[in-house]
């Protein structure tokens, strides 16, 4: 798995509703021209599966933390300058966690949607203040890989079996007798390393390579009848896609 992270950015003025709530309640006491930003802040995590043969899927995506909001006036005079925008901007983008290798990224974007807004008219300068809503969404992107993934639930059932100590109950005696089927005359639903064609099939209980008969799961996944037997006795689940078994519990 690895991570990548960027940011989303937007400005828009404040509607009525909005100046009441914020801009109001905090108060204005100064004779130059400011600027009211109310700031937020959320993180959204998005996991991706990436196949094998390149094919992508979306897994999902969740808001591990509530937006932070923070709400501040300061002089238009400080438009004038970029380094002196970022040393007043920076400090509160680290009191809401945002990474400060965004920061200047931040600041150029705020100003760059400020001013277009300005010159395009979307918010005029007929009072002593312009208030602003800026809205930062940090976009944190999970990419698995497919082997990745079968990797590290065999790696986990193989520490399951060895330690059990997570819970596993016996499968019912009844549902351990398994249909025998002959390998050749199967497809590849038991792991093939590499997935290619013409390599061997691998019992994943034992990693050894499954040769003229197997034991068939009700996932159709094969492994040797000795080894899954042994396995079904102290667990309920497939060793390789965690199928669940019967249990007499």
């Amino acid at each position: 798995m690895h991570r990548e992270k960027h940011l989303h950015l937007t400005v828009t003025p404040m509607t009525p509703q909005d100046m009441e709530k914020h801009v109001h309640s905090a108060g204005l006491n100064a004779s130059s021209l400011q600027f009211y930003f109310n700031l937020s802040y959320q993180v959204e995590h998005q996991s991706v599966l990436v196949h094998a043969d390149g094919r992508h899927d979306f897994l999902g995506s969740t808001a591990d933390q509530p937006a932070i909001v923070d709400s501040f006036f300061f002089d238009f005079g400080l438009f004038s300058s970029y380094q002196a925008l970022v040393k007043h901007l920076s400090p509160i983008f680290a009191r809401l966690l945002i990474d400060s290798s965004f920061h200047e990224k931040l600041v150029l974007e705020i100003i760059q949607e400020v001013g277009r807004l300005i010159t395009t008219g979307g918010v005029s300068k007929n009072r002593n203040f312009l208030p602003f809503n800026v809205n930062v969404l940090k976009h944190c992107m999970h990419i698995y890989q497919e082997e990745m993934l079968i990797n590290d639930v065999i790696s986990q059932s193989r520490e399951e079996y060895e330690s059990r100590n997570f819970g596993m109950v016996p499968t019912a005696p009844k549902s351990r007798k398994l249909k025998c089927v002959k390998v050749s005359e199967t497809e590849t639903t038991a792991y093939d390393e590499g997935s290619k064609e013409g390599q061997s099939q691998i019992c994943m209980v034992c990693l050894e390579e499954l040769e003229d008969f197997a034991a068939v799961m009700p996932c159709d996944h094969l492994f040797h009848g000795t080894c899954i037997d042994k396995w079904l006795e102290n667990s309920h689940y497939c060793p390789l896609c965690r199928y669940e078994m019967p249990t007499e519990t």
